[in-house]
């Protein structure tokens, strides 16, 4: 699992993390990068920078609170189309526990983009995917790769290019995927 998050994507994303489910492992285990967050966000726009992460191999990882304020943020996913993204709105901050690689035992406050990554991951691991929690269509952007470092200095609620709503409606019922452009 490593290996796949620490290798760039084609379109010059870096994973910032990878639950096991989406690999066809079927094991609740999770990579979280918890890179200081504005180093990741610049990460996973996929400018190059030399900073090494901090990933963590969660094993049977659990969120035992999350904090009942919320923020909306950007999400994508390696097993969505490249150019999907969407607004999600979580929890900011959560607790977790979890056992590490080394068999040691993981228990820590996560708070801003890596609690969204824990959240995200955490959420493979029941079956769900982001774009589950959007339903409004605008919410759900179309990013060509050429716009991916624009797209992460514009505010979400104006980006121009959304999906279709036979595309909105694909995507939200998992049918068949979207052909690659």
């Amino acid at each position: 699992m490593l290996d796949i998050v620490t290798c760039p994507s084609k379109d010059g994303r870096t994973m910032v993390g990878l639950h096991a489910s989406q690999i066809g492992i079927d094991k609740d285990i999770m990579v979280v990068d918890f890179t200081d967050q504005s180093l990741i966000r610049t990460k996973l726009f996929g400018r190059k920078i030399g900073v090494e992460s901090d990933l963590k191999v969660l094993m049977n990882p659990k969120i035992i609170y999350k904090s009942s304020e919320k923020v909306a943020g950007a999400e994508s996913c390696f097993s969505e189309r490249s150019e999907v993204f969407g607004i999600v709105e979580r929890p900011e901050s959560i607790f977790m526990k979890a056992v590490l690689q080394n068999g040691k035992s993981f228990k820590q406050p996560v708070k801003g983009f890596t609690s969204r990554i824990a959240q995200h991951e955490s959420d493979h691991g029941k079956g769900r995917r982001f774009a589950d929690y959007i339903d409004d269509p605008n919410d759900l952007h179309r990013v060509p790769e050429f716009l991916l470092s624009v797209y992460s200095c514009v505010p979400k609620k104006v980006w121009p290019i959304h999906f279709s709503k036979k595309e909105f409606a694909v995507i939200k019922e998992r049918a068949t995927p979207l052909p690659r452009p």
